[in-house]
């Protein structure tokens, strides 16, 4: 099946046969490129993208079988989130403790903030994402949506439709509110590809981004401490 990552960092793996898929979140003003030869790094034979300047959100496309969501925060001493990379399974399956966010620039210093730290992030609370899913609510329809037949829908309509899309697209039960998956039994993993893909449908109406990725949306709305748990 077709899987997405995001991230915004200079430097960070993706998956084996990984297409890049552009600036999926909300760029900066002036776009850099993103080479994509590719480079290996030499170790462990993985796949590595460098963006011309860091803070950019670039996003790819990869084909896996496996589901297995994670999230690599870079964040600062105030909780901060700095640089984020998100996916819907591992960049290797082989290596479950491998760190795809590189947290060292071209010349080997680090890009963590002086008292920060690099962490795997928890996912949200049930209540942390009421209070999101209330956000969309209050919104307005984004931009990218006019014109198409998704126009003329409230953003409570839209957010259905986005989420129980991505949904289908992993083969997962359909359900049509992050509410709905709490109420259903399901394994630890599918919990975290549920509230990733729904977060993603959210960031896209909050941020008015049509990529693939909920990378603006961690970055505006959450505080993440050094154990990986979210606040908002």
């Amino acid at each position: 099946m077709i899987q997405y990552g995001a991230c915004n960092a200079q430097a960070f793996a993706v998956h084996k046969g990984a297409t890049p898929t552009g600036l999926v979140g909300t760029a900066l003003t002036s776009p850099k490129a993103l080479d994509v030869w590719s480079r290996k790094n030499s170790v462990t034979d993985i796949n590595v993208f460098r963006a011309t300047v860091a803070g950019q959100q670039w996003g790819w496309e990869y084909e896996t079988d496996s589901v297995y969501p994670i999230v690599r925060i870079i964040r600062n001493s105030s909780d901060g989130v700095v640089y984020a990379f998100e996916a819907e399974s591992k960049t290797d399956h082989f290596r479950t403790d491998y760190i795809p966010l590189i947290a060292t620039d071209d010349y080997d210093r680090s890009i963590i903030p002086s008292g920060g730290s690099a962490v795997w992030m928890v996912m949200p609370s049930e209540t942390d994402l009421e209070t999101i899913e209330a956000l969309v609510v209050a919104d307005s329809i984004p931009a990218w949506a006019s014109g198409t037949a998704w126009s003329a829908y409230t953003t409570t309509q839209l957010l259905k439709q986005l989420f129980r899309q991505e949904q289908s697209r992993l083969g997962l039960y359909l359900h049509s509110t992050i509410g709905e998956v709490f109420t259903r039994s399901h394994s630890v993993e599918e919990y975290k590809a549920y509230m990733l893909l729904w977060m993603r449908s959210a960031s896209r109406i909050l941020y008015d981004h049509y990529g693939q990725t909920c990378i603006p949306l961690i970055l505006d709305k959450f505080s993440v401490d050094s154990d990986g748990y979210v606040s908002l």
